[in-house]
């Protein structure tokens, strides 16, 4: 059965939305996510956090596409 506490989340806009408004996203996420109190919550509830800043994201990200692409021709060839 998936365990949807330990799933990954991750914050998301739109295609073009204007770099003011991501950065300003990020950061309150960033805080968010350090608050004291939802830390402790996190802990009271036995679920293990490891946020990733942009930079981390991106670059997970990259690499998970990257290890896909041994597949594009087998996934292209079930058309």
């Amino acid at each position: 059965m998936l365990n949807l506490s330990m799933a990954n989340r991750v914050l998301v806009a739109p295609p073009g939305t204007p770099e003011p408004i991501m950065t300003a996203l990020r950061d309150a996420f960033d805080q968010a996510v350090a608050d004291p109190d939802y830390q402790q919550q996190l802990a009271d509830a036995n679920i293990p956090s490891s946020p990733m800043n942009w930079g981390d994201l991106e670059e997970l990200r990259e690499g998970a596409h990257e290890s896909m692409l041994v597949y594009e021709e087998l996934l292209k060839s079930l058309n």
